[in-house]
């Protein structure tokens, strides 16, 4: 026997098809049948967005720009079509509140515009959130865009209470009140996330909130007016932590055992920053636009922090009065350190179990690690300065020498301003690397420019950082900056290597005493990208895209070749007079 189809679709069904559409299309599929009605009636997750009945996506842009010339834009004026917005809620609120009591609803969003002051409105919302408590919601979020002349404040103080069932608030753009609430009036302790996205809130009524909801384990703060001083002490369910604000960040959290993972942001100063012994904490994330002033975070990281695995440091200022940085963890294993000052110069990474460490910095710092292992991948991107010295090259193989023996990546960006280097790099500046540095072994050496600015360099510079930078350092893949017909420092760089590759396959030319001290450790070339011979002319066979042009090598050193007789040969033709 046949199976039999059935006709309609489950209630489920149905209500995992409304998960996918909007306020305004859940409302027209309801009249497709009498069970897609009864489904759209008793839909478990409330989706209420008044963008849709303005067709604008923008909500912003909706009431403030195209409120002149509203009605040209779209059938209809604002104010008739924040009427059908609100008789919509309205409606489907109070149906909902009389014929099906016995469902609850799990989901309730709220998103509309408030322009100037409308007590007719604050009441419906008010009405409305209280409708969804009332139904047992489990997940409440509310946005709200007020504009410059609307005073309406989220009268949290009334929901939370009788929210026993509410597991996540998210509230966004609007205003808490300035009375002071206890904590036994706000207190709802199934609480587990908790986020406040550009509302406005004073740090008492904040401290009262999170004294009343004692079992978070997700709290997300992004800037927040008001708010100046954040204190965190005694929440033994949190995790998560993430803080986002574009002025000065103050904060102190303790007694936060179960505390997994912690993101700090700040535009500005990251003035005081106290974080106390976590046990459990595994990721820690710090941004500062300008400064970060408290050092003091980073020392005991075994005590603090013993089972913390990740680390992210990008700061655009500098660690003000900390000239070096001591890190100290058993349990480390990923460290990613971004910094755009001359601070910390000197960084002191005592971390056996780390796997990978990413740094990227204008200046080169003084580096070490107690212990390096060759299943380390070490990342490092540095900027090129407009004056270069001996000790620019000697800095820079020394750090490399101190990530021995972890696969090294290396990237060096070049100069970018109008005149490339303040001097030319000399022979003799070159000469003095060969004559004391043995060269290391990375995986890649890239070269590369900042996007939309060219490589401004001449061609003796060129030639000598090139030959500095292979004399410190024998990469297995070279990787050159994409370029273009015009620029002719960049097409110079490519034709003087692919020269001297080709000139490495021809025996006579190599024992010649004006074969660069690099060539003699070749033994392979392979240009990966385009797939060209070596001794093939860059002109007739490179069609140079805008701006997609890129060239790799891939080259094969011999680590058993002598050095002496190179250095030798250099002190004869440099050194000596």
């Amino acid at each position: 026997m046949e199976k039999e189809v059935p006709l309609y679709l489950p209630e489920g069904i149905i209500h995992h098809i409304f998960s996918f559409l909007n306020t305004k299309q859940r409302a027209q599929a309801s009249l497709l049948s009498k069970a897609w009605l009864k489904a759209w009636r008793t839909n478990p997750r409330l989706d209420f967005d008044d963008r849709y009945f303005h067709q604008i996506k923008n909500p912003v842009c909706k009431f403030f720009e195209d409120q002149r010339n509203c009605s040209l834009k779209h059938p209809g004026n604002c104010s008739s079509c924040e009427e059908k917005f609100r008789a919509h809620v309205s409606n489907y609120t109070l149906l909902r509140k009389h014929a099906y009591q016995d469902h609850h609803i799990e989901e309730f969003n709220l998103s509309m515009t408030l322009i100037k002051d409308d007590y007719v409105a604050c009441d419906l919302i008010n009405t409305w959130l209280g409708f969804a408590v009332e139904f047992g919601v489990k997940v409440l979020q509310v946005t709200l865009h007020q504009g410059l002349y609307s005073s309406y404040t989220l009268a949290i103080g009334d929901i939370l209470p009788k929210a026993e069932s509410l597991t996540e608030l998210r509230v966004k753009t609007c205003r808490f009140p300035m009375q002071i609430y206890s904590e036994r009036n706000i207190m709802c302790k199934n609480i587990k996330v908790l986020k406040f996205e550009e509302v406005y809130i004073t740090n008492e009524m904040f401290h009262c909130l999170i004294a009343g909801c004692p079992s978070i384990n997700d709290l997300v703060i992004i800037d927040c007016r008001g708010l100046n001083k954040i204190e965190l002490i005694n929440l033994c369910s949190l995790k998560k932590l993430r803080i986002y604000v574009k002025n000065d960040l103050n904060i102190k959290v303790d007694q936060a055992p179960c505390l997994e993972n912690v993101e700090l942001l700040s535009l500005e100063w990251m003035n005081f920053v106290q974080l106390g012994t976590s046990p459990n904490l595994k990721s820690l994330s710090l941004y500062s636009g300008r400064c970060i002033r408290n050092g003091q975070l980073f020392d005991d990281f075994v005590t603090k922090f013993p089972r913390l695995e990740y680390l992210r440091v990008i700061e655009s200022g500098s660690f003000a009065g900390l000239e070096r940085i001591n890190l100290t963890s058993h349990s480390l294993k990923h460290i990613h350190w971004f910094s755009n000052s001359e601070t910390p110069k000197e960084l002191d990474i005592d971390a056996p179990s780390l796997a990978s460490f990413s740094y990227s910095n204008q200046i080169i710092p003084n580096l070490s690690f107690a212990s390096a292992s060759s299943n380390m991948r070490s990342c490092i991107s540095i900027c090129c300065p407009h004056l270069i010295d001996y000790s620019w090259f000697l800095r820079l193989y020394k750090l490399v020498l101190n990530l021995v023996p972890s696969r090294i990546s290396l990237g060096i960006e070049l100069p970018h301003a109008k005149h490339g280097f303040q001097e030319t790099i000399e022979d003799r500046l070159i000469a003095m690397i060969a004559s004391t540095c043995v060269p290391v072994q990375v995986e890649e050496l890239k070269l590369y420019t900042v996007a939309k600015w060219s490589p401004n360099i001449d061609e003796h510079s060129c030639i000598n950082l090139i030959d500095g930078l292979l004399l410190a350092c024998h990469p297995k893949t070279l990787v050159l900056p994409k370029t273009k017909v015009h620029l002719s420092a960049g097409n110079f760089m490519i034709k003087y290597l692919l020269n001297m590759l080709a000139d490495r396959r021809d025996e006579e030319s190599c024992k010649s005493t004006c074969t660069k001290l690099w060539q003699n450790d070749l033994k392979k070339v392979v240009i990966k990208q385009p797939p060209l011979d070596c001794n093939t002319s860059l002109d007739e066979s490179v069609n140079f895209e805008s701006g997609k042009m890129q060239i790799i090598f891939a080259l094969e050193w011999d680590d058993n070749a002598s050095l002496n007789s190179s250095k030798a040969r250099v002190r004869s033709r440099y050194l000596e007079p």
